[in-house]
């Protein structure tokens, strides 16, 4: 049986760039967040996601980010 490498282990922010994320419409509109670490998630206000919008469209882990090194997922 051949061991299964864990799809988190790619994860990685690029050594030389610094990745944000602008909200360009709804309610966060302008807000840009710097992300620190090479996953994180997006959600409603008042949930357990790392970055929280206050919009009623979004559920409360709405989605995840993944950043492998130049990719954005």
């Amino acid at each position: 049986m051949v061991a299964l490498k864990s799809q988190t282990a790619t994860l990685a922010l690029p050594e030389d760039k610094i990745v944000k994320l602008w909200a360009i419409a709804g309610p966060s509109q302008g807000t840009v967040w710097e992300l620190s670490r090479p996953q994180i998630t997006i959600g409603r206000a008042g949930g357990s996601a790392d970055i929280k919008l206050d919009d009623p469209e979004v559920s409360g882990l709405h989605c995840a980010i993944e950043v492998r090194g130049d990719a954005i997922l």
